[in-house]
């Protein structure tokens, strides 16, 4: 309790009251370290289960922080590490002495709320998203057909999807199955790539997992974390507009590996828009952009109706034998890399 405490009070003194522009650099930095402490702390108290991701997101953070330190106030290099001990030392020796009772406890102003204290569902758009969804789907190329892809040959218009959405205080998990009616016949060639797995094309239907975790950037119900993708890590962005919208952003990290990350960092990749009606439907569309040109990639419309969770797995089976997928593919393929997933069912819901 006592490292506890003085961490979280280490992280508040490193967030001592203080405009952010009369803040140089280092100072924001010094600043990163204490939250960075601090969100370590918190996450291997948070019992074993997801220690892994909490910690994960901690150095994201991290790393996010440091570079808008830079960017903001061009400074280079990364705060050192005795100016960090220099600033923790002399506070844990104030909270220390005034324990003792040799002096007051220093006074401390935090700027930022605590992200750790949120709770999403204080948000009437969260209270909304939290649950059970199924919904149609269609998924169109730039050139608005439908999409035919060579890594997941499968029809993208209509499929579906079953989607859970569990709120913990400040954190959002999402996981995704999507099911998909078998190619057009037509398209079969008879050649490698045809189909994944040991199903016939033509005649088998597939799916794939997805998974997807964000957690407060702020106090107004905002959400952001990393993403992987086939290109690379990407930095996701959530927002809140009211009781009814919200809007998803995805950029590419500039922490990926040169020379992407200096070339795309930074830059766009997806708009998502959100509607979310008091009757439990949710309608999204998305815009996807070609990093290297900038013009539109994809697009998509879901509609989504929010159930019981008895309701969503009757319907998830009720889709997989409507498109005749094999149970020795249900969850067996990763939606980002198209590849073996490497879970079960149960393992990804858990």
């Amino acid at each position: 309790m006592r490292i506890l405490l003085l961490s979280l009070s280490i992280s508040l003194f490193l967030s001592m009251n203080a405009s952010a522009a009369s803040k140089s650099c280092p100072e924001l930095k010094t600043q990163a370290v204490g939250k960075h402490h601090k969100c370590i702390t918190l996450a291997q108290r948070g019992g074993r289960k997801g220690t892994e991701r909490r910690l994960e997101r901690c150095d994201w953070r991290l790393e996010r922080n440091i570079q808008n330190a830079e960017k903001s106030f061009g400074c280079d290099g990364v705060l050192g590490a005795e100016e960090i001990d220099d600033v923790v030392n002399t506070f844990s020796d104030s909270i220390i002495e005034a324990a003792s009772g040799r002096t007051g406890v220093p006074e401390i102003v935090a700027t930022e709320c605590d992200l750790d204290q949120v709770d999403l569902l204080d948000f009437e758009a969260w209270r909304r998203e939290e649950g059970f969804w199924i919904g149609e789907y269609s998924f169109f190329g730039a050139d608005g057909e439908v999409n035919q892809s060579t890594s997941w040959p499968y029809k993208y218009h209509p499929y579906k999807g079953f989607i859970r959405i569990e709120i913990d205080g400040p954190n959002l998990a999402q996981r995704n199955i999507f099911t998909y009616p078998p190619q057009d016949p037509s398209l079969c060639t008879g050649e490698e790539g045809d189909v994944k797995g040991s199903g016939t094309c033509g005649e088998h239907g597939n799916e794939n997992i997805w998974v997807a975790n964000q957690s407060a950037s702020n106090c107004k119900g905002s959400l952001d974390g990393p993403f992987p993708t086939a290109y690379g890590v990407t930095d996701t962005y959530t927002t809140v507009i009211g009781e009814d919208t919200v809007h998803y952003k995805v950029v590419y990290s500039p922490n990926n590996p040169p020379p992407f990350g200096a070339m795309f960092g930074g830059k766009i990749m997806q708009n998502q828009l959100t509607t979310l009606t008091p009757n439990g439907v949710r309608i999204r569309t998305a815009q996807g952009i070609d990093l290297a040109t900038g013009l539109p990639s994809y697009s998509s419309y879901y509609r989504e109706t929010r159930v019981t969770e008895e309701e969503f797995w009757e319907a998830l089976d009720a889709a997989r034998a409507e498109y005749n997928i094999l149970e020795s593919d249900h969850c067996a393929w990763d939606g980002v890399t198209k590849g073996p997933s490497g879970t079960t069912c149960e393992e990804h819901f858990e």
